[in-house]
Protein backbone atom coordinates (compact mmCIF):
# COMPACT_ATOMS: atom_id res chain seq x y z
CA UNK A 1 0.00 0.00 0.00
CA UNK A 2 2.56 2.46 0.61
CA UNK A 3 4.75 1.71 -2.16
CA UNK A 4 1.17 1.84 -4.06
CA UNK A 5 0.93 5.57 -2.80
CA UNK A 6 4.48 7.14 -3.25
CA UNK A 7 4.28 5.89 -6.86
CA UNK A 8 1.19 8.03 -7.07
CA UNK A 9 2.96 10.95 -5.80
CA UNK A 10 6.06 10.40 -7.80
CA UNK A 11 3.49 10.08 -10.94
CA UNK A 12 1.43 13.75 -9.94
CA UNK A 13 4.53 15.28 -9.08
CA UNK A 14 6.16 14.36 -12.58
CA UNK A 15 2.86 15.56 -14.08
CA UNK A 16 2.56 18.76 -12.45
CA UNK A 17 6.23 19.14 -13.62
CA UNK A 18 5.76 18.36 -17.13
CA UNK A 19 2.60 21.00 -17.00
CA UNK A 20 4.80 24.00 -15.91
CA UNK A 21 7.38 23.48 -18.35
CA UNK A 22 4.66 23.33 -21.28
CA UNK A 23 3.38 26.23 -19.47
CA UNK A 24 7.03 27.95 -19.53
CA UNK A 25 8.18 26.43 -23.16
CA UNK A 26 4.40 27.87 -24.57
CA UNK A 27 5.13 31.51 -23.05
CA UNK A 28 8.90 31.42 -24.81
CA UNK A 29 7.22 30.91 -27.85
CA UNK A 30 4.89 33.31 -27.50
CA UNK A 31 6.91 35.70 -26.57
CA UNK A 32 9.18 35.30 -29.37
CA UNK A 33 6.76 35.70 -31.93
CA UNK A 34 5.24 38.95 -30.71
CA UNK A 35 9.10 39.83 -30.68
CA UNK A 36 9.30 38.62 -34.32
CA UNK A 37 6.76 40.75 -35.14
CA UNK A 38 8.05 44.12 -34.08
CA UNK A 39 11.08 42.99 -36.52
CA UNK A 40 13.19 42.53 -32.82
CA UNK A 41 14.65 39.05 -34.18
CA UNK A 42 17.68 38.21 -32.05
CA UNK A 43 15.68 39.48 -28.94
CA UNK A 44 12.99 36.74 -30.32
CA UNK A 45 15.49 34.17 -30.95
CA UNK A 46 17.11 34.52 -27.53
CA UNK A 47 13.39 33.15 -26.25
CA UNK A 48 13.26 30.66 -28.66
CA UNK A 49 16.75 29.34 -27.71
CA UNK A 50 14.61 29.46 -23.59
CA UNK A 51 12.15 27.33 -25.63
CA UNK A 52 14.71 24.74 -26.38
CA UNK A 53 16.15 24.27 -23.40
CA UNK A 54 13.27 22.61 -22.09
CA UNK A 55 12.43 20.81 -25.44
CA UNK A 56 15.81 20.74 -27.74
CA UNK A 57 14.14 18.96 -30.33
CA UNK A 58 10.95 20.97 -30.55
CA UNK A 59 9.85 21.47 -34.40
CA UNK A 60 7.80 24.40 -34.06
CA UNK A 61 10.90 26.48 -31.96
CA UNK A 62 13.32 25.28 -34.35
CA UNK A 63 11.42 26.55 -37.35
CA UNK A 64 10.60 29.90 -35.29
CA UNK A 65 13.86 30.36 -35.00
CA UNK A 66 15.19 29.78 -38.61
CA UNK A 67 12.11 32.35 -39.85
CA UNK A 68 13.43 34.73 -37.52
CA UNK A 69 17.20 34.46 -38.84
CA UNK A 70 15.30 34.94 -42.54
CA UNK A 71 14.44 38.19 -40.75
CA UNK A 72 18.09 38.49 -40.16
CA UNK A 73 18.63 37.72 -43.58
CA UNK A 74 20.93 34.61 -42.27
CA UNK A 75 19.83 32.24 -44.73
CA UNK A 76 22.95 30.06 -43.10
CA UNK A 77 21.63 29.91 -40.16
CA UNK A 78 18.08 29.42 -41.05
CA UNK A 79 18.57 26.49 -42.72
CA UNK A 80 20.43 24.85 -39.49
CA UNK A 81 17.50 25.37 -37.73
CA UNK A 82 14.91 24.61 -40.50
CA UNK A 83 16.59 21.43 -40.85
CA UNK A 84 16.12 20.68 -37.38
CA UNK A 85 12.78 21.36 -37.38
CA UNK A 86 12.18 18.45 -40.04
CA UNK A 87 14.20 16.43 -37.42
CA UNK A 88 12.11 17.87 -34.13
CA UNK A 89 9.43 15.77 -32.82
CA UNK A 90 6.46 17.26 -34.52
CA UNK A 91 7.85 17.90 -38.05
CA UNK A 92 4.00 16.12 -39.52
CA UNK A 93 2.57 18.46 -37.40
CA UNK A 94 3.90 21.81 -38.85
CA UNK A 95 3.45 21.64 -42.95
CA UNK A 96 4.94 25.12 -43.38
CA UNK A 97 8.63 23.84 -42.42
CA UNK A 98 8.74 22.75 -46.12
CA UNK A 99 7.14 26.57 -46.93
CA UNK A 100 10.07 27.47 -44.38
CA UNK A 101 12.66 25.43 -46.30
CA UNK A 102 11.41 25.85 -49.65
CA UNK A 103 12.48 29.95 -48.91
CA UNK A 104 15.19 29.85 -47.55
CA UNK A 105 16.57 28.03 -50.38
CA UNK A 106 15.01 29.65 -53.00
CA UNK A 107 16.65 32.78 -51.20
CA UNK A 108 20.19 31.34 -51.68
CA UNK A 109 19.89 30.78 -55.40
CA UNK A 110 19.20 27.21 -55.02
CA UNK A 111 16.41 27.01 -57.01
CA UNK A 112 16.40 23.08 -57.92
CA UNK A 113 16.36 22.31 -54.02
CA UNK A 114 13.81 24.61 -53.20
CA UNK A 115 11.46 22.90 -56.27
CA UNK A 116 12.32 19.90 -54.72
CA UNK A 117 11.28 20.61 -50.87
CA UNK A 118 8.02 22.05 -52.18
CA UNK A 119 7.08 18.99 -54.45
CA UNK A 120 8.08 17.16 -51.17
CA UNK A 121 6.06 18.97 -48.85
CA UNK A 122 3.01 18.67 -51.96
CA UNK A 123 3.39 14.66 -51.86
CA UNK A 124 2.47 14.91 -47.82
CA UNK A 125 0.14 17.73 -47.57
CA UNK A 126 -1.69 17.72 -50.97
CA UNK A 127 -4.18 20.62 -49.96
CA UNK A 128 -1.52 23.30 -48.74
CA UNK A 129 -2.38 26.02 -51.08
CA UNK A 130 0.56 27.99 -49.75
CA UNK A 131 3.05 24.59 -51.26
CA UNK A 132 1.99 25.31 -54.39
CA UNK A 133 1.98 29.23 -54.27
CA UNK A 134 5.50 28.85 -53.10
CA UNK A 135 6.28 26.63 -55.85
CA UNK A 136 5.05 29.02 -58.69
CA UNK A 137 7.09 32.02 -57.03
CA UNK A 138 10.45 30.00 -57.34
CA UNK A 139 9.46 28.59 -61.18
CA UNK A 140 8.23 32.55 -62.07
CA UNK A 141 11.49 33.66 -60.73
CA UNK A 142 13.52 31.00 -62.69
CA UNK A 143 11.37 31.84 -65.58
CA UNK A 144 9.34 28.75 -66.15
CA UNK A 145 6.33 30.89 -66.51
CA UNK A 146 4.15 28.04 -67.79
CA UNK A 147 5.30 25.94 -64.53
CA UNK A 148 4.47 28.68 -62.27
CA UNK A 149 0.98 29.57 -63.77
CA UNK A 150 -0.29 25.77 -63.31
CA UNK A 151 1.78 26.08 -59.63
CA UNK A 152 -0.50 29.43 -59.10
CA UNK A 153 -3.99 27.90 -60.33
CA UNK A 154 -3.64 24.67 -57.94
CA UNK A 155 -3.27 27.02 -55.24
CA UNK A 156 -6.36 29.11 -56.20
CA UNK A 157 -8.20 25.56 -56.66
CA UNK A 158 -7.05 25.07 -52.88
CA UNK A 159 -8.14 28.32 -51.48
CA UNK A 160 -9.74 31.26 -53.85
CA UNK A 161 -9.18 33.33 -51.06
CA UNK A 162 -5.61 33.74 -51.33
CA UNK A 163 -5.36 36.99 -52.61
CA UNK A 164 -1.58 36.54 -53.46
CA UNK A 165 -2.16 33.91 -55.58
CA UNK A 166 -4.34 35.94 -57.98
CA UNK A 167 -1.96 38.67 -57.85
CA UNK A 168 1.09 36.98 -58.88
CA UNK A 169 -1.48 35.13 -61.56
CA UNK A 170 -2.29 38.45 -63.00
CA UNK A 171 1.05 39.52 -63.14
CA UNK A 172 2.34 36.50 -65.03
CA UNK A 173 -1.00 36.68 -67.24
CA UNK A 174 0.39 40.57 -68.24
CA UNK A 175 3.57 39.77 -68.56
CA UNK A 176 3.01 37.03 -71.11
CA UNK A 177 1.52 39.84 -72.74
CA UNK A 178 -2.55 37.74 -72.17
CA UNK A 179 -4.31 41.00 -71.21
CA UNK A 180 -7.86 38.96 -70.77
CA UNK A 181 -6.43 36.39 -67.84
CA UNK A 182 -4.53 39.13 -66.46
CA UNK A 183 -7.12 41.36 -65.99
CA UNK A 184 -9.74 38.85 -64.51
CA UNK A 185 -7.05 37.65 -62.09
CA UNK A 186 -6.21 41.32 -61.05
CA UNK A 187 -10.74 42.04 -60.64
CA UNK A 188 -10.37 39.12 -58.36
CA UNK A 189 -7.68 39.76 -56.17
CA UNK A 190 -8.87 43.60 -55.52
CA UNK A 191 -12.24 41.88 -55.08
CA UNK A 192 -10.37 40.14 -51.71
CA UNK A 193 -7.75 43.19 -51.10
CA UNK A 194 -9.13 46.71 -51.80
CA UNK A 195 -7.19 48.84 -49.85
CA UNK A 196 -3.41 47.75 -49.63
CA UNK A 197 -0.15 49.58 -51.53
CA UNK A 198 -0.42 46.44 -54.24
CA UNK A 199 -4.23 47.21 -54.33
CA UNK A 200 -3.25 50.74 -55.11
CA UNK A 201 -0.75 49.78 -58.23
CA UNK A 202 -2.97 46.89 -59.76
CA UNK A 203 -5.86 48.91 -59.66
CA UNK A 204 -3.96 51.47 -61.87
CA UNK A 205 -2.97 48.76 -64.05
CA UNK A 206 -6.64 47.42 -64.49
CA UNK A 207 -8.08 51.02 -65.18
CA UNK A 208 -5.27 50.94 -68.30
CA UNK A 209 -6.40 47.50 -69.53
CA UNK A 210 -9.87 48.34 -69.28
CA UNK A 211 -10.22 51.93 -70.20
CA UNK A 212 -6.95 53.08 -70.82
CA UNK A 213 -6.26 54.29 -74.86
CA UNK A 214 -3.66 51.49 -75.11
CA UNK A 215 -4.22 49.41 -78.45
CA UNK A 216 -6.98 51.68 -79.42
CA UNK A 217 -5.69 55.22 -81.08
CA UNK A 218 -7.69 58.07 -83.11
CA UNK A 219 -5.24 58.53 -86.01
CA UNK A 220 -7.32 61.08 -88.22
CA UNK A 221 -10.74 63.03 -87.73
CA UNK A 222 -12.98 59.58 -88.78
CA UNK A 223 -10.14 57.05 -88.30
CA UNK A 224 -8.66 54.56 -85.79
CA UNK A 225 -6.23 52.32 -85.40
CA UNK A 226 -6.45 49.29 -83.31
CA UNK A 227 -3.48 47.24 -82.58
CA UNK A 228 -3.74 43.69 -81.10
CA UNK A 229 -1.07 41.70 -79.69
CA UNK A 230 0.41 38.42 -81.68
CA UNK A 231 -0.04 35.82 -78.96
CA UNK A 232 -3.80 36.97 -78.24
CA UNK A 233 -4.66 35.96 -81.80
CA UNK A 234 -4.07 32.69 -81.29
CA UNK A 235 -5.95 32.36 -78.25
CA UNK A 236 -9.18 31.92 -76.72
CA UNK A 237 -9.63 35.49 -75.59
CA UNK A 238 -9.16 37.19 -79.33
CA UNK A 239 -12.30 37.43 -79.66
CA UNK A 240 -13.09 39.12 -76.17
CA UNK A 241 -9.87 41.29 -76.77
CA UNK A 242 -11.03 42.79 -79.73
CA UNK A 243 -14.25 43.12 -78.80
CA UNK A 244 -12.99 45.38 -75.96
CA UNK A 245 -10.93 47.16 -78.13
CA UNK A 246 -14.16 47.94 -80.46
CA UNK A 247 -15.91 49.36 -77.50
CA UNK A 248 -12.59 51.27 -76.53
CA UNK A 249 -12.70 52.78 -80.16
CA UNK A 250 -16.45 53.58 -80.03
CA UNK A 251 -16.34 55.43 -77.14
CA UNK A 252 -13.12 57.94 -77.58
CA UNK A 253 -16.18 59.71 -79.97
CA UNK A 254 -18.51 59.09 -77.50
CA UNK A 255 -19.12 62.49 -75.89
CA UNK A 256 -21.55 61.25 -73.16
CA UNK A 257 -18.61 58.43 -71.68
CA UNK A 258 -15.76 60.64 -72.15
CA UNK A 259 -18.04 63.14 -69.81
CA UNK A 260 -17.91 60.05 -67.26
CA UNK A 261 -15.29 59.54 -64.43
CA UNK A 262 -12.91 56.48 -64.01
CA UNK A 263 -14.74 54.21 -61.97
CA UNK A 264 -18.24 55.27 -64.58
CA UNK A 265 -16.04 54.73 -67.37
CA UNK A 266 -14.60 51.29 -65.35
CA UNK A 267 -18.14 50.47 -64.55
CA UNK A 268 -19.74 50.36 -67.79
CA UNK A 269 -16.49 48.53 -69.41
CA UNK A 270 -16.51 45.86 -66.89
CA UNK A 271 -20.15 44.74 -67.18
CA UNK A 272 -19.71 44.34 -70.92
CA UNK A 273 -16.67 42.10 -70.13
CA UNK A 274 -18.21 40.28 -67.54
CA UNK A 275 -21.49 39.77 -70.14
CA UNK A 276 -19.55 38.65 -73.11
CA UNK A 277 -17.15 36.21 -70.35
CA UNK A 278 -20.57 34.77 -69.56
CA UNK A 279 -21.75 34.20 -72.73
CA UNK A 280 -18.59 32.96 -74.41
CA UNK A 281 -17.91 30.51 -71.48
CA UNK A 282 -20.00 27.27 -72.93
CA UNK A 283 -17.65 27.34 -75.96
CA UNK A 284 -14.40 27.47 -73.34
CA UNK A 285 -13.16 25.50 -69.83
CA UNK A 286 -10.12 26.14 -67.44
CA UNK A 287 -9.78 28.87 -64.25
CA UNK A 288 -10.50 31.73 -66.56
CA UNK A 289 -14.28 30.50 -67.21
CA UNK A 290 -14.52 27.79 -64.74
CA UNK A 291 -13.64 29.90 -61.96
CA UNK A 292 -13.67 33.50 -62.30
CA UNK A 293 -16.02 34.35 -65.31
CA UNK A 294 -18.90 32.66 -62.64
CA UNK A 295 -18.55 34.42 -59.81
CA UNK A 296 -18.54 37.92 -62.08
CA UNK A 297 -21.73 36.65 -64.16
CA UNK A 298 -22.63 36.35 -60.35
CA UNK A 299 -22.34 39.62 -59.51
CA UNK A 300 -23.83 40.95 -63.23
CA UNK A 301 -26.82 39.17 -62.17
CA UNK A 302 -27.21 40.88 -58.68
CA UNK A 303 -26.85 44.25 -60.36
CA UNK A 304 -23.62 45.08 -57.97
CA UNK A 305 -20.99 45.86 -60.58
CA UNK A 306 -21.50 49.21 -60.05
CA UNK A 307 -20.85 48.66 -56.34
CA UNK A 308 -17.91 46.31 -56.90
CA UNK A 309 -16.52 48.78 -59.10
CA UNK A 310 -16.16 51.34 -56.79
CA UNK A 311 -15.06 48.54 -53.95
CA UNK A 312 -12.00 47.54 -55.59
CA UNK A 313 -10.81 51.07 -55.76
CA UNK A 314 -10.75 51.61 -52.02
CA UNK A 315 -7.42 51.73 -52.44
CA UNK A 316 -7.53 55.59 -53.70
CA UNK A 317 -9.79 57.21 -50.76
CA UNK A 318 -11.75 60.19 -51.58
CA UNK A 319 -14.70 59.98 -54.27
CA UNK A 320 -14.57 56.77 -54.35
CA UNK A 321 -14.66 55.68 -50.49
CA UNK A 322 -17.45 58.81 -50.08
CA UNK A 323 -19.39 57.02 -52.71
CA UNK A 324 -19.05 53.52 -50.28
CA UNK A 325 -19.80 55.49 -47.51
CA UNK A 326 -22.99 57.07 -48.78
CA UNK A 327 -24.70 53.90 -50.28
CA UNK A 328 -24.34 51.79 -47.41
CA UNK A 329 -27.39 49.66 -48.90
CA UNK A 330 -26.02 49.07 -51.92
CA UNK A 331 -22.40 47.80 -50.15
CA UNK A 332 -25.29 45.55 -48.13
CA UNK A 333 -26.08 44.15 -51.42
CA UNK A 334 -22.87 43.43 -52.69
CA UNK A 335 -21.53 41.83 -49.36
CA UNK A 336 -24.82 39.97 -49.37
CA UNK A 337 -24.01 38.73 -53.21
CA UNK A 338 -20.35 37.57 -53.19
CA UNK A 339 -21.26 36.14 -50.51
CA UNK A 340 -24.30 33.43 -51.49
CA UNK A 341 -21.81 32.67 -54.74
CA UNK A 342 -19.51 31.30 -51.25
CA UNK A 343 -16.78 33.99 -50.74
Amino acid sequence: MKIYITSFFISLLTFNVTLAQEKTFNKYIENGIALHDEGKYQQAIKQYEKALKINKKSTLAHAEIAYSYIGLNNAKMALKHVNRAFKGDKSDNFPMIYVLKGNVLDNMGKTKQAVKIYKQGIARHPDMPMLYFNLGITHMRAGENTKAKNAFITSISKNYSHASSHYYLGKLMEEENEKIPAMLAYYFFLLLEPETVRADEIYDRLLELSIGSGVVEKTGKDEISITLNEESLGSGFSSIELFLSLQNAKNLGDEAYQKKTKTEKLTANTESFFNLMSEMKAENQGIWWDFYTPHFAHMVECKVITTFCYHIGLSKGGDIALWMEAHEEEAIDFVNCVNEYGL
